[in-house]
């Protein structure tokens, strides 16, 4: 049995004959922003915000910093996940399984919630 000559690998690679698979199973950076930033309670909040900036109180209007704040921060955490999950998660679908499991013993009587999440977070 003899394998692929030089020819037959050329037309397999400029075809796109090839078992290069390039799976993510993560969202992109685009995703996590749209998904944070466009969400049904900053649009709640930016149309409080319009209905406060025409009465003209300014002032009223310092909630809108706490709320980019914490988007900013929630964008953040999640890009900085997905890049350490890229990297170090082979079985994404078993991760979120484990995850999941140790949520359902925070909810036993007897096991200490913060103590599931630590154990949780230092296992993945």
């Amino acid at each position: 049995m003899d394998g692929l000559n030089k020819q037959e690998i050329e037309y397999r690679q400029n075809n796109g004959m090839v078992n290069n698979e390039n799976i993510k199973n993560s969202r992109t950076v685009k995703q996590i922003i749209l998904s944070n930033t466009i969400t049904l309670f900053n649009i709640l909040n930016l149309t409080l915000l319009v209905l406060v900036l025409t009465t003209g109180s300014f002032i009223n209007t310092t909630f809108v910093f706490t709320i980019i704040f914490n988007t900013l921060i929630s964008i953040f955490q999640e890009i900085k996940d997905k890049k350490r999950g890229d990297k170090a998660c082979l079985f994404p679908c078993l991760h979120k399984v484990f995850s999941k499991v140790c949520q359902v013993f925070a909810l036993i009587p007897g096991f200490s919630r913060s103590g599931t999440t630590i154990l949780t977070g230092r296992l993945l």
